[in-house]
């Protein structure tokens, strides 16, 4: 309890520091009449920061007004009073965007679901789903929401996977259906005023409004504290640069390349010594710690393939489209598999793993008895020493690391970090994905490592993300990747922002957006 006072105090202090920051420096942009740039309304601190320098440059840009929208699942006249109050009052994070420019906050309603109108809406497109890859492709006028519905509905269930029957998620897609009628109505409305659209993440529900926006030709941006995207009808996902590495790093002058290689094959072999958020600020366990007496890979003379597992409910659909409809239905079609074969199989879950991911993988593979669970926290280190030969994931950094040793990886993804490179196998559908596997005695397969430390150069390296903060690394070293969503962040952030700064930043943010690229390249960044 005091633990939260004190936190609260802290926020109202900061609060009070970056409003006074903001009405300095953004207060004198004149407001526009009709014109409307849309902002997801988002409690990530560093998020916010973001947010208010690149909202009052399209906000001076377009002459326009700036609107937030919060998204909620629950039909309640409780909820609308509430972010009434809570906007007069400006409490927490309503007085920041207040304070950046935000004139009203808006909240989604709902349809009737009693209505003829809605009734036939849903007839019309959730009756005739049969399978969870039709739930996937679903498109409603022409916009397509399968995938966001898809992993918006584990995430907030904390579901491994989809069934379609289940009560409980007909109840859910008629209020997701509710949202999406209610939001592609206030769009279609105002699409000639809705000059841009901000969002901090292009999947899960928050992203609905902006998959409308894309469809009316309204620019849309994820924004956030290491990076700027511009999405466009042909590219609706953040992070995928990565198709344009070899291109891109081509680019790089001759004599600076075999600096960076050297670089990236130090980076690694840190994380291969067991140091823990070597360039994963996200990770609080190394998954190469020391190598434990016992033996877990069996000695024999079969082909030993370890599968490196995914959180089931963590947005599997992230990057787009994967060759099995979800990681639940990956791991199934992997046990059928294993019956057919002649192989040691072994299953690995990360050691930050989710325990409810890790009990519904421990039941699932219960009906595989040739797959063994392998310890969390078993170091890879000594999985292969003991001789794995195969990885299997569906876009993990363990595509690259093992590689790496020179172990060949099978992504189940097109839309994986490493496609742009051939050190691992690509498989291209589920029948090729399938033959692969059951073919593997046959596999003759060679990996350039050079080319996996370039990848690691561009994939961690490369100065993109300092868009905002001018070391970035610096920063989330010193820090800890938690503390950045945290009040913390303005302590260290606003100080920094001499008028020299600003400036870059604002410059940063123009050449960006004048430059029409999918992303902020280092180009852009001065």
């Amino acid at each position: 309890m005091f633990k939260q006072i004190a936190d609260y105090l802290e926020f109202l202090k900061y609060k009070k520091e970056f409003i006074i920051f903001n009405k300095k420096n953004f207060f004198d942009i004149k407001n526009g009449k009709k014109n409307i740039i849309l902002v997801e309304f988002n409690t990530n601190n560093l998020s916010i920061i973001a947010y208010s320098f690149f909202l009052n440059f399209l906000k001076k840009k377009h002459k326009a007004k700036i609107i937030s929208y919060l998204f909620t699942f629950e039909k309640s006249l409780f909820q609308r009073f509430k972010l009434l109050i809570l906007n007069n009052i400006n409490y927490k994070f309503f007085g920041i965007y207040k304070s950046f420019g935000v004139e009203k906050f808006i909240l989604n309603k709902f349809n009737n679901k009693d209505s003829i109108s809605f009734l036939n809406a849903y007839q019309k497109y959730f009756k005739n789903l049969k399978s969870k890859k039709d739930l996937l492709n679903l498109k409603i006028d022409r916009i397509l929401i399968g995938d966001i519905l898809y992993d918006s509905y584990l995430r907030m269930n904390n579901l491994p996977t989809i069934n379609l029957n289940d009560d409980n998620f007909i109840n859910f897609s008629k209020k997701f259906l509710s949202i999406f009628l209610y939001w592609n109505d206030y769009i279609k409305k105002n699409k000639k005023n809705i000059k841009a659209i901000a969002v901090s993440h292009c999947v899960y529900y928050a992203a609905l409004p902006m998959r409308i926006c894309l469809k009316h030709k309204i620019d849309s941006y994820q924004v956030n504290g290491q990076s700027l995207y511009k999405l466009n009808k042909n590219e609706l996902f953040a992070y995928k640069e990565f198709k344009e590495y070899p291109k891109l790093f081509k680019k790089i002058k001759n004599k600076n390349k075999n600096n960076f290689l050297l670089d990236s094959k130090k980076r690694l072999q840190m994380r291969f010594e067991g140091k823990i958020g070597v360039d994963m600020r996200y990770s609080t366990k190394s998954a190469y710690g020391k190598i434990k007496k016992k033996r877990l890979i069996k000695v024999s003379k079969k082909i030993k393939i370890l599968i490196a597992a995914h959180c089931f409910s963590d947005s599997p659909h992230s990057y787009g489209y994967n060759i099995f409809d979800d990681f639940y239905d990956w791991i199934e079609n992997l046990g059928i598999i294993s019956e057919k074969t002649d192989y040691d199989w072994y299953v690995k879950t990360h050691p930050d793993y989710i325990e409810s991911s890790k009990l519904t993988l421990i039941k699932l593979i219960k009906k595989y008895p040739k797959i063994k669970m392998l310890p969390s926290n078993a170091s890879h280190n000594q999985l292969i020493k003991e001789g794995i030969d195969y990885v299997l994931t569906c876009y993990g950094t363990i595509a690259h690391e093992y590689a790496a040793r020179n172990i060949t990886v099978i992504n189940a993804s097109i839309n994986n970090p490493h496609i742009a490179y051939n050190f691992n196998l690509n498989p291209r559908s589920k029948s090729q994905y399938i033959k692969i596997l059951s073919n593997l005695p046959n596999i003759k397969f060679k990996i350039n490592t050079k080319k996996v430390y370039e990848f690691y150069y561009m994939r961690y390296l490369q100065n993109a993300n300092n868009w905002l903060i001018e070391d970035y690394k610096s920063l989330q070293n010193l820090i800890g990747y938690k503390e950045f969503s945290k009040p913390i962040i303005y302590k260290y952030l606003l100080p920094s922002f001499k008028k020299e700064r600003i400036k870059k930043i604002n410059k940063n943010i123009k050449n960006f957006v004048e430059s029409r690229e999918y992303f902020l390249q280092p180009k852009h960044i001065n």
